[in-house]
């Protein structure tokens, strides 16, 4: 099954680079995505050998190629007539009370024989000897009758175990869906190969390679439009479900799986399709923010009506306003014929100076800010390091007192200081420093702050339509979870 999986990747891989052809980088980083068409797979979503779990010859096989089934269906049954009787033969056993029934009869009556030699001890006319072996039989006696009961729950037990035995030599159908082949018939013997081969079909894969300058313009949940290559097939919808993480270096590709429903069945599977896939066409409305009195204000003029349209990004999302800002101004052109924009929050820095990189040719001038936010304070208790020891016989010397709360710190600011403990809250690390002073251990108290930094870039383009196409055919490969917002321009941008 894998190499047919293998097969068909290495199919699609040549159809798609002879669809695609030798297409220059920057021919194909300006393309519409829309307009693009690649070639596709349309597999089963799922492809099981279905096998037997214990060797046997097959009693019957219920199913045959094309026939559909459905999850836990019976599909196959071995040869089990010994299984059969096993069963039965503890099935008896389980029912059987006959041993209970007497050890009950035999405690009765030494119980009995008990309460009448007891009279006779008392009345000095039984020996201590006596007495003594007759209370040893009554509990003899109670002691056999819990061995019964225990032994019938035994048998319970493995009237059980019979049935799980009985039904393992039968098959069932692990998935719902239409059987691809059978492998085997009745009267075969099977042990370690399949007996039949079951794909599901509701949903569909559409499996598509892509070239590399694709990253990042595709991201899980995207919708596609498939057609697929069979006659009275309409068009379909495909969500996209896993984008490979690793492309292929030699063939400068990667891969792309779809998910496409398909109740009934009524799509066939194993054929070979064309998608597009369909750019996001939502809107991000306008957030109206300035960033503090601009340097020039009676120079501003109202933005033109044409160039206060968002912009279209397929791979962004419509965010509230950053910190900082406020909403009491509408974003305006420059007198130098530019529009801002902010677009953030970004993660790292390392992404924001990618996305500007990406960028830099579609704008006028881009640049990078940052903003730190705030966080949960933390309080840190570090021993005080003394002159006349070292930090190992400190650490050692603390440790002696039954603290083994201790951490040698490796990095960071008080790397090789000792840590006796992060508290989140200032009253528990002043009731640590305090036990720690009972023993005289001396210590300090150091806050940290755990606040989490965030990007952003701020970018100006040319106004009017024709400037931000561009800018929107760039950000397609921005990652979800950032937003694109007009700003002031009065702040100084950086100038490529």
């Amino acid at each position: 099954m894998n190499r047919r999986k293998s097969t068909n990747r290495a199919l699609l891989l040549a159809a798609s680079l002879l669809a695609c052809g030798p297409l220059p980088p920057a021919a194909a980083t300006e393309a519409d995505q829309s307009d693009a068409t690649f070639d596709c797979v349309v597999e089963p979503s799922e492809v099981v050998d279905v096998g037997s779990a214990v060797p046997g010859v097959i009693e019957r096989i219920t199913v045959d190629r094309s026939d559909l089934v459905h999850k836990g269906m019976v599909i196959a049954k071995l040869e089990s007539g010994a299984e059969r009787a096993a069963m039965e033969l503890a099935r008896v056993r389980a029912r059987l009370t006959t041993g209970i029934e007497l050890q009950r009869a035999n405690a009765g009556y030494n119980l009995r024989k008990e309460s009448r030699n007891k009279e006779l001890f008392q009345k000095a006319l039984l020996s201590r000897n006596d007495m003594d072996l007759t209370r040893t039989e009554t509990r003899i006696a109670q002691l056999q009758v819990r061995q019964e009961q225990d032994n019938q729950l035994i048998a319970g037990l493995e009237l059980q175990r019979a049935r799980e035995v009985l039904e393992r030599r039968t098959i069932h159908s692990p998935i719902d869906g239409v059987v691809l082949e059978r492998f085997k018939a009745a009267g075969e013997y099977v042990k370690d190969t399949p007996l039949a081969r079951i794909a599901r079909l509701d949903p569909l894969y559409v499996e598509v390679i892509l070239p590399v300058d694709q990253l990042g313009r595709i991201h899980k949940g995207m919708q596609a439009e498939v057609a697929i290559e069979a006659p009275g097939q309409p068009k379909r919808r495909a969500t996209v479900s896993r984008v490979d993480r690793v492309a292929d270096a030699a063939s400068g590709t990667f891969g792309v799986r779809l998910q496409l429903p398909n109740p009934g069945y009524r799509i066939p599977s194993g054929l070979r399709c064309r998608l597009a896939f369909l750019p996001t066409t939502e809107p991000i409305p306008a957030q109206p923010v300035t960033r503090g009195p601009a340097t020039d204000t009676s120079a501003a003029q109202p933005r033109p009506a044409e160039a206060r349209q968002p912009v279209m990004a397929p791979a962004l999302q419509a965010v509230g306003p950053e910190e900082g800002t406020t909403d009491d101004a509408p974003a305006a052109a420059n007198p130098g014929g530019r529009v801002c924009y902010t677009l953030g929050p970004l993660a790292n820095a390392p992404l924001a100076e990618r996305l500007k990189q990406q960028l830099a040719d579609a704008t006028r001038g881009i640049r990078i800010r940052s903003h730190q936010a705030p966080g949960p304070t933390r309080y840190l208790v570090l021993a005080k390091p003394q002159d006349d020891t070292t930090t190992q016989a400190l650490l050692s010397r603390i440790e002696a007192t039954g603290n083994n709360d201790v951490a040698l710190l490796g990095r960071g600011q008080h790397r090789g200081r000792i840590s006796l403990g992060v508290y989140n809250s200032a009253s528990s690390a002043h009731r640590r420093q305090a036990a720690l002073a009972d023993r005289q251990i001396p210590t300090e108290i150091v806050t940290l702050n755990a606040g989490a930094g965030s990007y952003w870039l701020e970018l100006s383009l040319d106004a009017g339509e024709d400037g931000e196409t561009r800018l929107r055919d760039a950000i397609a490969a921005v990652p979800p979870g950032a937003g694109l917002r007009p700003s002031d321009c009065g702040q100084q941008l950086a100038v490529r």
